[in-house]
């Protein structure tokens, strides 16, 4: 009997704490802010290579392409939660949350940054497939990487700036779009 309510006070305890840092991180997340700088974590020597870097962004376009492709054919909305909020950075969302604040505030009835989509290069998309990936640098938690894939049989080319954040890589910028939205939102 002892030991359940030592185990009981143990769980107790462990629930105020889950429960006082959930309520923290929804505060947090009221007070939306850009980011300088993720906190660094190190990727595993495993995770640290280029072969395993590509991998990872074949398979992160590959889901979003899969996506993509099925809304097109189908018409459809998609089935995956916002791929945004699945395989890019805390900064990158940050920014976008601010962008997309920002447009609605005073370009409801324009378009706004976004004249594209920066996951496909396009306003359109269609039978998008994944031509190449190459790793040009890895260095700590940071790396950048080219891909190339099709939409509509053209070749677009991107280049993908990552972090190693939440212990996977993740799309930290498209194409140096970052600084861009920054300044927009700042009004420069």
């Amino acid at each position: 009997m002892r030991k359940l309510n030592v185990l009981f006070i143990v769980l107790t305890v462990a629930s105020l704490f889950v429960a006082c840092k959930s309520e923290k991180s929804q505060s947090d997340a009221l007070s939306v802010q850009f980011v300088e700088e993720t906190e660094p974590t190190t990727p595993t020597a495993e995770k640290k290579t280029p072969a395993y870097l590509e991998q990872r962004v074949r398979d992160i376009y590959t889901k979003v392409f899969a996506e993509y492709n099925h809304v097109n054919e189908v018409d459809e909305v998609m089935n995956m939660p916002d791929p945004d909020s699945l395989y890019c950075s805390k900064d990158w969302n940050l920014c976008l949350t601010k962008v997309l604040e920002y447009d609605s505030e005073y370009n409801a009835e324009e378009i706004g940054f976004f004249d594209f989509d920066y996951w496909v290069m396009g306003q359109d998309f269609h039978d998008l497939r994944i031509n190449d990936v190459k790793t040009v640098s890895l260095k700590n938690n940071r790396a950048e990487v080219l891909i190339s894939f099709y939409n509509y049989d053209t070749i677009n080319e991107v280049k993908l700036d990552m972090i190693f954040e939440n212990d996977d890589w993740l799309i930290d910028d498209f194409n140096a779009m970052k600084k861009e939205m920054k300044d927009y939102v700042k009004g420069k």
